[in-house]
């Protein structure tokens, strides 16, 4: 990982903290319209975001060179990402829909918006950077895992 990786993941858990804030305060205003299966998980997702890039710039801070645990923390991100991008963008959607909602109609429905469409596109250049990097990164998994097998027979 890298500087960037790490300044993606920064932007990723503000925006997410942000997310995770509006769907609590709906649930603490005891929003009723607002209350189903997607605000669940888009709050769970959040959370598991939050916790996902956070232990990420741990790991880009301890070691900088790319390993098998970085990569599948970086991929459980990217399938937990997609996953809470498409729910909270029908999430808002909904809730855009639905005009007697009053409880989740003030600045922060719309505010909502911003952090969707940046999560959308950090994550598609987050797919991008995999796609071009993943040659790189599958060499060097290839040759440690090579070379640990040579230390393990010797």
């Amino acid at each position: 990982m890298n500087n960037n990786a790490c300044i993606s993941c920064l932007i990723s858990l503000v925006i997410n903290i942000i997310i995770l804030n509006y769907v609590l305060n709906l649930e603490t205003d005891k929003c009723s319209c607002s209350n189903d299966w997607k605000r669940e998980t888009v709050k769970y997702t959040s959370g598991i975001l939050i916790v996902l890039s956070v232990v990420t710039i741990l790991l880009t801070f301890v070691n900088t060179k790319p390993n098998l645990l970085m990569i599948l923390f970086f991929l459980a991100y990217m399938v937990v990402g997609l996953i809470h991008l498409v729910i909270t963008c029908v999430y808002y959607i909904d809730l855009n829909q639905d005009e007697g909602c009053n409880c989740s109609s003030n600045w922060k429905r719309p505010a909502l918006l911003y952090p969707i469409l940046v999560l959308a596109v950090g994550f598609f250049i987050g797919v991008i950077n995999l796609i071009v990097f993943w040659p790189q990164i599958s060499k060097k998994l290839d040759q440690k895992m090579l070379n640990n097998k040579k230390s393990n027979k010797a």
